[in-house]
């Protein structure tokens, strides 16, 4: 706790010195690191006219995103909302992922464009383990619809479930990803207006994210852009 403290100290204390330098750490699901985070930090960098600010990038589910934050790993996060999180983090809602049924090319559904998830969850379900916020809302979803999957196996990502689908484990449901088209699967359509996965921004309720600068004018000017973006397409 000292070490970390004193490692928290001195980078307070070098960006007083060069208050437009600096690095910040984030992790991110892996749909938020496709192009949307990417594409926010270039306009970041357009923003402030320069790139002495650097980014510490990695891919993480919700739960390793919340225990990063509370080791002060990392500044920012990106992921579903974590209900055992709730306490420690402070969410702020970024965009809605449509979810998709996925199943192998070779499936009986593949030549369809739309299923109900009553008749997709007739075959085993690749799905997301615990350490991922997507499984507890898909578990909701599930219990209101009063549907009862058999899970055949659990992954920690996208590209992992698209691989076990394609291998024949199961079918699966998951955000239409770019990856998709590298794999045998067939994205389907669910016949669900209710089957939209909501992504967030997080950080830590109190810890060094109030104190550090450079975090807070990102965090900053990422809410604005989310907020512009969110107006724009309500225009429409």
């Amino acid at each position: 706790k000292i070490i970390e403290e004193l490692e928290i100290a001195n980078r307070e204390i070098q960006e007083l010195n060069n208050p437009d330098s600096g690095c910040i750490r984030i992790a991110f699901g892996q749909t938020i690191g496709n192009r949307f985070l990417p594409n926010l930090i270039q306009k970041y960098y357009h923003h402030i006219g320069s790139k002495k600010i650097k980014f510490e990038l990695s891919e993480k589910t919700a739960d390793n995103v919340r225990e990063c934050l509370l080791q002060h790993s990392i500044d920012l996060g990106f992921s579903a909302f974590l209900k055992t999180a709730e306490k420690d983090l402070e969410y702020f809602h970024i965009l809605d992922e449509e979810m998709v049924a996925v199943v192998p090319n070779q499936h009986y559904l593949a030549s369809r464009t739309h299923v109900s998830l009553k008749e997709l969850l007739k075959y085993p379900l690749v799905t997301y383990s615990r350490r991922c916020g997507t499984r507890y809302w898909l578990d909701v979803v599930f219990e209101r619809q009063s549907l009862h999957p058999e899970i055949i196996q659990e992954v920690e990502s996208e590209k992992v479930m698209t691989a076990a689908v394609a291998s024949g484990c199961g079918v699966g449901i998951m955000p239409r990803i770019r990856e998709l088209s590298l794999y045998d699967v067939t994205a389907l359509t669910i016949d669900n207006s209710e089957i939209h996965r909501s992504m967030y921004m997080c950080w830590l309720k109190e810890g060094p994210i109030k104190q550090r600068h450079i975090v807070k004018q990102f965090r900053d000017f990422l809410i604005t852009q989310i907020q512009q973006m969110k107006n724009q397409s309500e225009q429409f």
